[in-house]
């Protein structure tokens, strides 16, 4: 069994078709990085709303919030000042 393949001059060299496959892996990262922005945002909204009404309250209210902030800068390798 013979294969034939033929070849294709689409006016674009490996170079240029390596660049164009870093670009879309690239885009491909953004896209997955704003879907997660917008997830983590909606999860922070709620837990804004949520804001505990008494004093003992409190304190499971902010651990919840510090476990999904963690997780955002976990996420983007944020250190943010109130960590250094």
């Amino acid at each position: 069994m013979t294969h034939s393949f033929k070849i294709i001059d689409d006016g674009f060299d490996i170079v240029d078709k390596i660049t164009m496959m870093i670009r879309g892996a690239l885009n491909k990262n953004t896209a997955e990085g704003l879907k997660y922005t917008a997830d983590k945002n909606k999860v922070l909204l709620e837990c804004y709303n949520n804001y505990p009404n008494t004093p003992e309250e409190f304190p499971i209210w902010h651990n919840t919030l510090m476990k999904e902030l963690n997780e955002a800068f976990e996420r983007f390798e944020i250190t943010p000042k109130i960590y250094t």
